[in-house]
């Protein structure tokens, strides 16, 4: 379209208007009300086959997956437990059970989002013996390109304090205070 140029005349904008009723949230009302005529294009149907590709799951993860450490302090004690998470839209549910089925951990919860954007699949893992021998070793081997690494790291020696037998729970606090401080 932008080599020929169509983009420029009012057919190129409508078609690229038809072209925006497929992605994300659709068109907006003010649009929907601008361009009453609009030829809405179907949304593709994407049903994800299996991920082959480590890589890809990396780059994923840079983007859209966080490495929690969570605390909770009562008046008689303190908890702290690990969380690896990736949430997407309503749609990508398929895409986090294949995540599940790729990594052999982790479960897919749906939660309400926003009223726009309705359920959205979370996949979670917070068994720390699984974080230990499954989310760790995974993205030691194959490793994060982004700031996200920063996250990766703390969540990693929490991790390791975490595994520490009891008497040792103390030092944990500096890198939770860290992580939730924006590192």
């Amino acid at each position: 379209m932008l080599e020929a140029k169509e983009h420029s005349s009012l057919e190129g904008v409508i078609k690229i208007i038809g072209i925006k009723s497929a992605i994300n949230l659709g068109l907006s009302e003010s649009l929907i009300n601008s361009f009453p005529g609009i030829e809405r294009i179907a949304r593709p149907i994407f049903a994800p086959g299996e991920i082959v590709d480590p890589n890809w799951l990396v780059g994923f993860v840079d983007g859209d997956g966080c490495f929690h450490i969570v605390t909770q302090k009562t008046e008689s004690s303190s908890k702290v437990w690990l969380a690896f998470q990736i949430t997407q839209h309503s749609r990508d549910t398929l895409l986090m059970e294949s995540i599940v089925k790729y990594l052999g951990c982790g479960k897919v919860y749906n939660r309400n989002s926003t009223p726009a954007l309705g359920e959205a699949p979370d996949f979670r893992v917070y068994n720390l013996d699984t974080v230990s021998s499954k989310i760790i070793p995974f993205f030691l081997e194959h490793k994060l390109q982004s700031v996200k690494s920063l996250d990766f790291y703390l969540f990693r020696e929490a991790c390791v304090l975490l595994l520490i037998p009891p008497g040792g729970g103390k030092r944990w606090s500096p890198y939770a205070v860290r992580a939730r401080k924006g590192r």
